[in-house]
C-alpha cells in the first residue's frame, strides 16, 4: 500500500487511524505510546521531543525507533545487569605487570562508565615469593587516581583477598585496567584469579 502524500500530518487529522494514545509507563508521559506503528509514509506534528532528538515532520518510523531507544536507555539504567568477569594471571604476565599492563573489562563505550561493585583476588602460591614491588591495582586509562588495591601477591601462601573497592576514582568511556605500582615485582612464580562484579551504568 501506498501513501500519496507523504508529508500530510495525518497523525492530527485522522484521530481513527492512530487511536487513543496510551502511554508506555517506562516512558516520560509525552513521548510514547504503545499503539505507535512504524510508519514512513505518516509525519509527527506534535511537540519537538528534545530528549529523542527529533523535531516536528520526523517519520512515525523515525520516531518509533527512537522512542524504542529512549526506553532502552532508562530500562537499562533504571535495571542495570550485574556481571562478573573471572581474569585469570600467569606469572609471566604478573612479573611484566607494570611494564605491561592488562585490560581487564573493555571501554563500555561513549555515555557509559564501569561502576565496580566488588573485587575478589584469588592468589595461588607456588614455590617463591613475589617481592620489591607487590601492589596490585586497579585503575582507568584517562584518571590520576586508582580504583582500588591490595597486596595480596606479597603473600607467601595461596589466600583469597577483597580488594577495597569505595571511594576511588573512575571515569566514563575507559576500560578497565590492572598493574602492578611502582614497578614490576621480582622472583615469584605464583598465580591469581580476579573475580571482578560490575554493571555498565548510562551516564
Amino acid at each position: 500500500m501506498s501513501c500519496p502524500d507523504c508529508k500530510s500530518p495525518i497523525i492530527n487529522q485522522t484521530p481513527t487511524l492512530i487511536g487513543s494514545p496510551v502511554c508506555l509507563p517506562d516512558c516520560p508521559p509525552n513521548v510514547g505510546c504503545a499503539d505507535m506503528i512504524a510508519s514512513p509514509c505518516v509525519v509527527y506534528t506534535g511537540p519537538n521531543l528534545v530528549c529523542t532528538g527529533l523535531n516536528q515532520n520526523s517519520t512515525l518510523t523515525d520516531l518509533y525507533t527512537a522512542v524504542e531507544l529512549l526506553c532502552a536507555n532508562q530500562y537499562a539504567q533504571a535495571n542495570p545487569l550485574v556481571s562478573v568477569v573471572k581474569v585469570s594471571l600467569t606469572s609471566a604476565e604478573i612479573l611484566t605487570l607494570n611494564t605491561t599492563p592488562i585490560q581487564v573489562i573493555p571501554n563500555p563505550g561513549i555515555g557509559n562508565f564501569i561502576n565496580v561493585l566488588s573485587i575478589t583476588g584469588n592468589f595461588i602460591y607456588n614455590t617463591t615469593d613475589y617481592t620489591t614491588n607487590t601492589v596490585m591495582e586497579f585503575y582507568f586509562p584517562t584518571t590520576t587516581g586508582i580504583l582500588a588495591n591490595n597486596g595480596i601477591i606479597a603473600s607467601s601462601g595461596s589466600t583469597m583477598e577483597h580488594f577495597g573497592v569505595g571511594g576511588g576514582v573512575i571515569a566514563s568511556n575507559q576500560p578497565l585496567m590492572v598493574t602492578i605500582q611502582t614497578g614490576d615485582p621480582v622472583g615469584g612464580d605464583g598465580t591469581i584469579d580476579l573475580y571482578i562484579t560490575y554493571t555498565i551504568s548510562i551516564l
